[in-house]
């Protein structure tokens, strides 16, 4: 399902669940819900430690990645290596601290896969016998980090993204971002994922639009009396 069908689907769901003349939903605000119950599920597959479908992550095709001075590196990088920081800040990922938020950090033709690493264990490595030339990355400061001994202008990522449309955005190497439909592309989820997706989000939209409506009558008696 595209990001386009999944908004379309919530709609459809609330339209009937209430009166149309009162369905003024803005796609931003179906489409801030459907992420929000799609990370609140995920989240809590993780929490229980279960294997989270590959469907459930997206491709980052290109993130842009720029050599930085030492001075600017949160760490010295071992003899020979390179410390390599993404040109611009990351999306924010699911609130999970999981090592399942990436799942992939590679070279744009997959030749080259880095491990995950923390910035903590950064100031062990370097004296490191068997690991010091180790190619890694990490994430501090929003950015994401690579140690390497080689300097990829670009590389891919597969992440469980919080907002998979802004990680589409910052992932897709385009001088103009308008070449790309981005609600034309997949909903990142496991396909018997998407109905509950769908129906919880339409479910808590309609609950939210009576909450509302409750308020707003009882403001009105409130004022009447």
């Amino acid at each position: 399902m595209t990001n386009r069908e999944a908004l379309q689907r919530v709609l459809s769901l609330y339209s009937k669940g209430v009166p149309a003349a009162s369905a003024r939903l803005s796609r931003r605000h179906i489409w801030n819900k459907l992420i929000t119950v799609r990370e609140r599920i995920l989240t809590q597959q993780i929490n229980k430690n279960q294997k989270i479908s590959q469907w459930c992550y997206q491709t980052v095709p290109c993130v842009d990645m720029i050599d930085v001075p030492v001075v600017e590196c949160p760490c010295v990088p071992p003899l020979g290596m390179y410390i390599l920081r993404s040109k611009y800040k990351l999306p924010a990922v699911m609130a999970s601290m999981d090592k399942q938020l990436f799942q992939a950090v590679m070279s744009m033709d997959g030749s080259v896969k880095y491990d995950e690493s923390e910035w903590s264990s950064k100031k062990y490595k370097k004296g490191a016998k068997y690991t010091s030339t180790k190619i890694d990355y990490f994430i501090h400061g929003e950015y994401l980090w690579l140690t390497a001994t080689k300097k990829p202008e670009k590389l891919t990522l597969s992440v469980l993204g919080a907002d998979p449309i802004k990680w589409y955005q910052f992932g897709y190497c385009c001088d103009d971002q308008k070449c790309i439909d981005f609600l034309s592309l997949e909903f990142p989820v496991e396909g018997s994922m998407f109905e509950s997706i769908v129906e919880l989000a339409a479910l808590e939209l309609i609950e939210g639009f009576a909450r509302r409506k409750e308020d707003v009558q009882s403001n009105s008696r409130d004022d009447v009396q």
